[in-house]
């Protein structure tokens, strides 16, 4: 599934075609925050704040994608499972790293490249952030408050997502799936098929 596709055809004028990926934007936000992030010095008081808050969403929007992406490759290989009649397994994947391990094993890849869980823990601790602990012991509560700054930064944000995107071209070329429908690609083909000169404002733009 591609997203939202939508045509304005005037009897006179030029065609518009919108093609939006939800996908394909959130990878394209995590570029752009990351970008933003690089642009902003996290050692100059007048910018460390904004290198943070870039950081910060580059992070969730990164994982966002991880999600989205690793859902609907499950979804599909289940699907064509089902279409060849064979054993449709059901484990428990109800996160992040179980989708990706399940899906590690049914491209018959190594991950040995691949470890999220430590950036996992610091995006966890900011999406699910609490200032108090399951003892609320003091020196836990002021650990907490230390990782959740000192453990983000933009060498960890970067690496994961070079970890990831590595890992999702292994297991799109074995299992013949796509990280994301190309909608650059969608909007031209559409474009051709009016003939006739037509403007295209789609995801990948």
């Amino acid at each position: 599934m591609t997203g939202r596709i939508r045509a304005t055809l005037p009897l006179v004028g030029q065609p518009t075609i919108l093609v939006q990926s939800p996908l394909e934007d959130l990878w394209h936000d995590y570029e752009h925050f990351i970008q933003q992030a690089r642009q902003n010095a996290a050692d100059v008081p007048e910018t460390m704040f904004l290198h943070m808050r870039f950081l910060r969403a580059a992070l969730l929007f990164l994982f966002a994608y991880a999600e989205g992406v690793t859902s609907r490759w499950i979804h599909e290989v289940r699907a064509k499972r089902r279409q060849q009649g064979k054993k449709i397994d059901k484990p428990l994947l109800n996160s992040l790293v179980r989708r990706m391990e399940y899906l590690t094993e049914a491209a018959q890849i190594s991950a040995s490249s691949l470890n999220l869980k430590a950036v996992k823990e610091v995006r966890d601790l900011w999406v699910h952030f609490t200032a108090s602990t399951r003892n609320n012991d003091i020196n836990d509560v002021s650990s907490k408050m230390e990782k959740i700054y000192d453990w983000l930064s933009l060498s960890v944000v970067q690496q994961a997502a070079t970890d990831t995107v590595n890992w999702m071209s292994q297991v799109s070329k074995a299992l013949g799936v796509e990280r994301h429908p190309e909608s650059g690609k969608l909007a031209n083909t559409l474009a051709s098929a009016l003939g006739r000169a037509t403007k295209s404002v789609n995801s990948g733009l």
